[in-house]
């Protein structure tokens, strides 16, 4: 998606974002993190307490719920939880992992935001789990020991964001390809991924796509037909196609295996501002060929 600027040139959506993004900081709306807190080597900010009280006030009965299990199920008992059957935001902080759902998250109807960031030592997602969840946008369960993924999750028409980060899975079922919505997918760190279906090509709104640290073997053939894509992290490409002519953002790993590619990116891909070229972990020596192969695409 793109949006118009008052020059009536196109400008790319995470450009309009980011624009938005700068003026928070400079009006001290957001504020660094006192932790100086990091994610993928950019600070984290966080908002001020001032903004974010009145924000509260502002959605009220639409709201956001931040703490363990025990805490909104004790909430959602009190008798002032009229705000917990609307909450639109819901991030479980449990400090010890969770073994199984529970019942007080499935029965969120209203929530559109749903964050574990305590581990779900659950290696098969009950089935039940989003199918009362059908207006989520992003879902983050990264870090989980899931194997399999429910059904469920991918009836989940509206979703936008799906982090699934560090989780067991080999390739993911071609019911991906029914989120006819999602903009990102973020799959890095998942150790035992080998393989992304096809039906991804469905996905014409996908935005991002993050395999970084997967034992992902070569870019899919089919890539290039992902018009919007404007992010490609951790792939290993010995081809390229000049089709994507949107990205903003490519890693590219495995740089021995890699014919000229940098010279192509940059010639071909004009919107490029980020762009990171990495070769094998060390301990792993290079054949007398890749080194060559590497000085010459450098």
């Amino acid at each position: 998606m793109s949006t118009e600027e008052e020059n009536g040139e196109m400008q790319l959506l995470e450009d309009v974002a980011n624009d938005y993004y700068m003026e928070l900081l400079e009006s001290n709306i957001l504020q660094p993190a006192a932790e100086c807190l990091y994610y993928d080597d950019k600070a984290m900010f966080r908002m001020h307490g001032n903004m974010r009280s009145f924000g509260q006030h502002l959605v009220q009965n639409y709201g956001y719920f931040q703490g363990d299990v025990e805490a909104l199920e004790e909430a959602a008992t009190s008798p002032s939880s009229s705000s917990v059957p609307k909450l639109h935001h819901l991030v479980i902080t449990n400090t010890s992992p969770l073994n199984v759902i529970p019942n007080i998250v499935k029965k969120q109807t209203s929530v559109r935001t749903l964050v574990f960031t305590t581990k779900l030592e659950i290696t098969k997602l009950p089935e039940d789990f989003f199918q009362k969840l059908k207006l989520l946008r992003i879902l983050d369960i990264s870090g989980s020991d899931c194997r399999v993924l429910p059904n469920s999750l991918f009836k989940l028409v509206h979703l936008r964001h799906l982090n699934l980060s560090c989780l067991p899975i080999k390739t993911l079922p071609d019911a991906i390809g029914n989120l006819i919505n999602l903009q990102h997918l973020i799959l890095k760190y998942c150790g035992s991924l080998l393989h992304l279906p096809e039906s991804i090509l469905r996905l014409h709104k996908l935005r991002s796509i993050d395999v970084h640290q997967t034992p992902l073997m070569s870019m899919p053939f089919w890539i290039h037909q992902l018009p919007q894509l404007t992010s490609l992290v951790g792939f290993v490409a010995s081809e390229f196609s000049s089709k994507l002519k949107k990205l903003q953002t490519l890693h590219i790993v495995n740089l021995e295996v890699v014919n000229d590619l940098p010279h192509k990116v940059l010639q071909e891909h004009i919107n490029l501002t980020n762009l990171t070229l990495s070769c094998r972990g060390e301990g792993q020596p290079y054949e007398e060929a890749e080194k060559e192969k590497m000085q010459r695409v450098l």
